[in-house]
Order: structure tokens, then C-alpha cells, then sequence
């Protein structure tokens, strides 16, 4: 893993950890596979993606059908619907532009602390969050 905002200060083996601690499972999509889509019945809307490795973009699609290209995730990224406005008619779709590594979790799980408070998941948390906003 290179450096980046959401390893900063945390090694392969802290990651492994605390996206145990998180109770995430991880998903492994091909280039052109759909990540995600929103609103969705299969993805409960407090879950939070967490792109873990490879390239990703969020498309946007309104009610007419035409698409926008609204965000691009390179490396890592977290995704989920509370980030996004979603209407009745519009819709989004995350779409691997590479092969990708996708870590889901309930949001409740990264922004309370475990009840040891260990620092990686304090960490993890805080570099999560540097991304979100």
C-alpha cells in the first residue's frame, strides 16, 4: 500500500485489524463492474464503502437518463449514500475503472470506538474522516 491519507501512520497489518474490529467485509470487483448504486434496496443506507485499492467513479444520473461524472476515487475513497443527494429520480452509480478492493461496514461501526479505544482504530477513524470532508 503507498502512502496516502487514509494509511497515513498505519501499516498493512493495522489495516487488516481494524477492519476486523469495523466487522467490514471486503469485495473484489473487476474493471467495468458496478460497485454500487444508490438508492439501493441491497445496500443499507448507513453502510459506508471504504475503496481499499484501485480506481473508481462515481456517475450521477438524472431524471431524463443523462449521465455526469461527479467524482473519481484513486486509491482509496469512501462512498456511501448519507454522502450523496439523492432524489427520487436521480440515481448513482460507482463503476471499477480497474480492479478494485471494496471493505463495506455499518457507519455506526467506524465512528464509535471499540471498548478498548486501541489507537489504530482511532486512527483509521480520524484518516477516514479526513477524507470524507
Amino acid at each position: 500500500m503507498g502512502q496516502s491519507v487514509l494509511y497515513d501512520g498505519l501499516a498493512r497489518k493495522d489495516i487488516q485489524d481494524v477492519l476486523g474490529c469495523f466487522g467490514a467485509f471486503i469485495k473484489r470487483y473487476e474493471q467495468g463492474e458496478s460497485i454500487a448504486l444508490f438508492p439501493s434496496k441491497d445496500i443499507p443506507e448507513r453502510t459506508v464503502g471504504i475503496l481499499l485499492s484501485g480506481n473508481a467513479m462515481l456517475a450521477h444520473y438524472d431524471s431524463d437518463g443523462e449521465m455526469y461524472y461527479s467524482q473519481s476515487y484513486e486509491g482509496e475513497g469512501v462512498f456511501g449514500s448519507m454522502f450523496l443527494s439523492v432524489s427520487t429520480d436521480d440515481y448513482y452509480v460507482i463503476e471499477a475503472k480497474s480492479k478494485c478492493e471494496v471493505a463495506y461496514t455499518d457507519f455506526e461501526r467506524i465512528s464509535e470506538f471499540c471498548e478498548n479505544v486501541c489507537p489504530t482504530h482511532v486512527r483509521f477513524s480520524r484518516n477516514l474522516y479526513r477524507l470524507i470532508v
